[in-house]
């Protein structure tokens, strides 16, 4: 590699760094910053540490906070779905009123714990991605106003043992990406396969 490419890809890395802190929080195992030291950041939630290989019910909750401020719409893209808590959290909003939208991925729909059979019996809309096709996509656009996206699938380990990075953002560049993103693997019935629903 070259001394100008090199430096080059340094400038991105800065610029997508500094794009990043100034518009979304993070959270993880290793914290960059806490709420009180960013002073760029001003969003209703913040980033927190969820100890390593202890269950904190605190930081769980925050999550399920963040879910629960939803109003009229929830699209959500995830890989592995097992978490009993996130669960209920949809059930409740989805028996709310509250319009959701799930794509899962197809092989990982059928993994141990998977939550597809309970939501298709409460009539929540789910399409699994094409098993040829690896749909490992983890985010959710709340009321097309919050998005949150990173390497957490909502499973008890990810909240409890994994190193895990989550970007919670208001930020309309990013909302409309994602949404760009849901949109295309919603609408595409090459790629996108419909559950039966169980009776």
């Amino acid at each position: 590699m070259d001394t100008q490419t090199l430096k080059y890809g340094l400038a991105v890395c800065i610029i997508l760094t500094t794009v990043i802190t100034r518009s979304a929080y993070f959270w993880s195992r290793r914290m960059f910053l806490t709420c009180a030291e960013c002073p760029h950041i001003k969003m209703p939630y913040c980033g927190w540490q969820i100890p390593h290989g202890t269950t904190s019910a605190n930081d769980q909750q925050r999550l399920l906070d963040i879910i629960g401020q939803t109003k009229n719409t929830l699209d959500i893209c995830i890989y592995i779905f097992t978490y009993q808590e996130l669960y209920q959290k949809l059930i409740d909003l989805f028996d709310s009123g509250v319009k959701i939208r799930i794509i899962m991925d197809n092989e990982m729909s059928s993994t141990n714990g998977s939550k597809l059979e309970q939501l298709l019996e409460k009539g929540v809309d789910v399409r699994l991605r094409d098993p040829q096709k690896v749909m490992h996509h983890k985010f959710f656009i709340i009321d097309n106003s919050l998005l949150v996206t990173g390497s957490l699938n909502w499973t008890r380990a990810a909240l409890v043992a994994n190193t895990e990075q989550v970007l919670i953002t208001n930020k309309k560049d990013f909302i409309d990406k994602s949404a760009g993103t849901f949109k295309i693997l919603w609408d595409d019935t090459n790629t996108i396969q419909f559950p039966v629903e169980t009776t």
